[in-house]
């Protein structure tokens, strides 16, 4: 047994070791906000960068239309080029139908910075040495660098001698002119705008590293009504300005870009209609026309002609069976015996046109049909009976799009199933979810299920659940009782795994 001396030792041990791991970990931090300030700038280097690259190719571009007016091969005064009509009115030389404005090439954008974990942020700031929180990545408007900027205390900010709680700084060298709008959301939601619409003019100054704000002044100024709403931080926190522990800012900014002379823009009445896209239809009338046609599908004695290129950019299973080196890659025919032909040619229409309207007008026509084979009986048997319809067809196109993983025809079709659902006819909708692994319909199914249980439990189709669908049914009891998905799973692999047991049983 150790005596109390080396008892103490062991303590006074420990509290070195201790002392010499606090002061790793202070240096540590340290360095990682040495690192994060560093990958800061590197992030502002990388837009000023940009920006610089953009006004390099603005100035190719000028200098070229440069040489082309000097070479006369382009300009407004090009040889041989009728001069613009003179007003007798108007003065000698200026061209009538002009229009000299200071506002054309004004850049505008609108930034929100939201900043999460307000009551944190004075200890979060501290831990990490700074005094003022900055959004991650400056914002550009036009080639014009901002960074917005928060002061809890409303301290230094931006230059040496400025102060100030909520700001946006310059990041670039050289002057500035533009006008800028703070606007702070509510909890109800709305945006009150904080101070007034402030314009700034300084085109002979340098104004990088400079903020403009709503409370910035200078420090040996007269200080405005310091703080968002002149409230401090801590009455900001209990604020309607901070929902959530969260505050929204949102920053609307006008630069004017440094721009020699005026502006003229002649007034242009002329317009051209540019009409919408028609790939649609074209990509709609080559499969129904069937030209360049290089592959055949034999839909129960039906020839469908498709091309092979669509379906290769489309379907990795056709890619499969056209690429794979199987008998199909060679006679370009597919033979599908387990679909109707309308369905697969709705199929194959979805395919080249990626638009559901044609799956819509083939639903429409199935219910149609069905409602006027059904004129007989009551309206409420006649519309079970056009229900029944739809969701048989949809049953169709989800299992073939399932087998051609054509993900987005099958999510719309197990959208229109959940949109479907009745008592009578969700227990089938469920084991088709199962049997094609579509998750979405499947839980739906399995909420309607809970939801309506007393009338679902009483119908042939759920009956038929623990004859034909243990498995399914499994699952709609764990959903019953509250389990989720990723503790009912090991419980459903346990059955599926009972199951093979049984079948391998019966056949020895």
């Amino acid at each position: 047994m150790s005596s109390l001396d080396e008892i103490q030792s062991l303590i006074n041990s420990a509290k070195d070791e201790l002392a010499e791991s606090r002061k790793l970990k202070e240096q540590v931090e340290h360095e990682t906000v040495q690192a994060l300030h560093r990958q800061q700038m590197r992030r502002q280097l990388d837009v000023i960068r940009e920006a610089i690259h953009a006004n390099n190719c603005s100035i190719a571009s000028s200098r070229a239309y440069r040489e082309r007016i000097d070479s006369d091969s382009d300009g407004t005064f090009m040889p041989g080029k009728p001069r613009p009509a003179q007003d007798s009115m108007s003065c000698a030389g200026r061209p009538a139908g002009e229009v000299t404005t200071y506002s054309k090439v004004v850049d505008r954008h609108e930034y929100v910075w939201k900043i999460e974990g307000m009551s944190w942020l004075v200890a979060a700031l501290k831990k990490r040495a700074q005094s003022v929180a900055a959004a991650e990545q400056p914002f550009l408007v036009g080639d014009t660098s901002f960074e917005c900027v928060y002061h809890p205390r409303s301290g230094e900010i931006g230059d040496e001698n400025q102060r100030g709680s909520l700001a946006i700084i310059h990041n670039e060298s050289g002057g500035i002119t533009f006008r800028h709008q703070f606007w702070i959301k509510r909890s109800d939601g709305e945006f009150v705008q904080w101070g007034h619409t402030a314009e700034e003019s300084h085109p002979l100054s340098d104004t990088l590293g400079r903020a403009f704000g709503p409370d910035v002044h200078e420090g040996n100024g007269t200080a405005k009504l310091v703080g968002i709403f002149g409230l401090t931080h801590e009455h900001l926190l209990r604020s309607d300005w901070v929902s959530g522990d969260a505050l929204t800012v949102k920053i609307r900014v006008e630069v004017l870009p440094p721009e020699d002379g005026f502006f003229t823009k002649t007034v242009k009445t002329s317009r051209v209609d540019v009409p919408p896209s028609s790939l649609c239809q074209h990509f709609r009338s080559l499969f129904d026309g069937g030209r360049g046609a290089d592959v055949t599908f034999l839909v129960k004695g039906e020839a469908i002609c498709a091309h092979s290129q669509i379906l290769l950019a489309r379907s990795d299973v056709f890619a499969s069976e056209l690429l794979g080196g199987m008998q199909e890659s060679i006679s370009k025919e597919i033979v599908v015996e387990d679909c109707e032909g309308e369905i697969f040619k709705a199929m194959l229409r979805f395919l080249y046109t990626d638009d559901f309207d044609h799956i819509q007008e083939l639903v429409e026509h199935v219910c149609r049909s069905n409602q006027t084979s059904n004129q007989a009986g009551d309206s409420r048997s006649a519309n079970l009976a056009k229900v029944s319809a739809e969701i048989q067809l949809l049953h169709q196109l989800l299992q073939i799009s399932h087998r051609y993983q054509v993900a987005r025809l099958q999510l719309w079709c197990e959208q229109r199933l959940c949109n479907r659902m009745t008592v009578s006819e969700v227990s089938g909708v469920l084991c088709q979810a199962h049997l094609f692994d579509a998750k979405q319909l499947q839980r739906a199914c399995l909420a309607f299920i809970k939801e309506n249980l007393e009338a679902v439990a009483i119908t042939p189709g759920f009956l038929k659940l623990t004859t034909d669908w243990p498995e399914v049914m499994l699952k709609v009891t764990l959903f019953n009782a509250g389990l989720s998905d990723s503790a009912a799973c090991p419980v459903v692999e346990a059955q599926r795994e009972c199951l093979r047991g049984l079948k391998r049983k019966r056949f020895q």
